[in-house]
């Protein structure tokens, strides 16, 4: 069980085999905990922003 992004080239050059194509694991969510949004530092609502952009485009 591994992430698509790490073996796709394996993959792709017959060292590594899908062997349950239909099967996957159950998607998992990713929280961030912060104190309060009221008083957000810049910083932070950066990381979120980029963190949710990052995690949009990967097909994982």
């Amino acid at each position: 069980m591994q992430p698509s992004y790490l073996v796709k080239d394996f993959i792709a050059s017959g060292r590594l085999r899908v062997i349950l194509p239909e099967w996957s694991l159950p998607e998992l969510d990713i929280h961030a905990l912060y104190p309060s949004r009221r008083y957000m530092p810049v910083a932070l609502r950066a990381l979120l922003d980029f963190l949710v952009q990052r995690f949009e485009q990967q097909p994982w």
